[in-house]
């Protein structure tokens, strides 16, 4: 009679410890992630343009409170080192540092790309965030049109230039960042030709980034390369396609316009 009651308390004892996990589990399953709380990034190095203000500013924010190895890549020295101690005395972060980027200025981008080189032995992620809008037909110290200067010849040089630290920091990220102007924007053909003819304006707009594409591609076999906003869209599909007819099977490489991945997210900003 004892023995029967103890093996029944037994049997529920177990069944009860059973529901238990299989009710705990599920609740932990459906609980909201917080990815502030829950995703770390100790140890990983992350640079950033355009991080001194804005929504750049608040990605470097949220990337330092995860523990990342932030670079503020701004192009004004006084508003970069208060934006660096601002986000150390928020996150408690003190590996915080910034770099003299002027993405106008092909000079600058390869004396900032020679410092990071030299700083660092690894780049976990390069967000690429920095830009101008529109502008009086400035043009750069090189001569080129101030916005293609900037948006695209700037961004590109310096992404080259960085390729082979993180070909060494693989798997990395490239996370390309744009905003809905960039459609407004003319060709740098159509800014220095009067005589454009409109009829030509769509072919030449069609796939403007796609020099960037067959110039890293498939240099950047390993390194993912996400980009966001609508208006990089054509950026997203002709990578793709690159990648596919370089290599058809390859798991390293990301290509998605829409989807982050949780442990690199990212936002954009202007830089002032």
């Amino acid at each position: 009679m004892v023995f029967g009651t103890v093996f029944i308390t037994l049997i529920l004892a177990v069944f009860t410890y059973g529901f238990y996990k299989i009710a705990k589990r599920a609740w932990e399953d459906g609980k909201p992630l917080d990815y502030k709380k829950d995703i770390k990034l100790t140890g990983k190095i992350v640079l950033i343009t355009g991080a001194n203000c804005g929504l750049g500013k608040a990605t470097a924010l949220d990337l330092a409170a995860r523990g990342a190895r932030v670079i503020l890549a701004c192009r004004n020295k006084e508003k970069a080192e208060i934006a660096a101690e601002e986000i150390k005395s928020a996150t408690g972060n003190q590996d915080v540092s910034i770099v003299i980027l002027d993405l106008s200025d092909l000079d600058s981008v390869k004396a900032a790309a020679e410092n990071v080189i030299k700083t660092y032995d690894r780049l976990d992620v390069l967000i690429n965030n920095a830009g101008i809008g529109l502008n009086d037909q400035e043009t750069t110290k090189q001569g080129f049109d101030m916005i293609f200067g900037t948006n695209y010849l700037g961004h590109f040089l310096f992404t080259q230039l960085l390729l082979d630290l993180l070909k060494k920091s693989t798997p990395s990220r490239i996370i390309n960042v744009s905003s809905t102007p960039l459609v407004a924007q003319d060709t740098a053909n159509e800014k220095t030709n009067d005589d454009q003819k409109e009829d030509e304006q769509e072919e030449k707009t069609e796939s403007p980034l796609k020099p960037v594409v067959d110039a890293l591609t498939p240099e950047a076999e390993d390194i993912s390369i996400i980009n966001k906003s609508a208006c990089v869209e054509s950026f997203s599909a002709i990578l793709d396609d690159k990648i596919s007819e370089s290599s058809p099977v390859n798991d390293d490489i990301t290509v998605n316009p829409s989807t982050t991945i949780p442990e690199e997210t990212s936002t954009a900003n202007v830089d002032e």
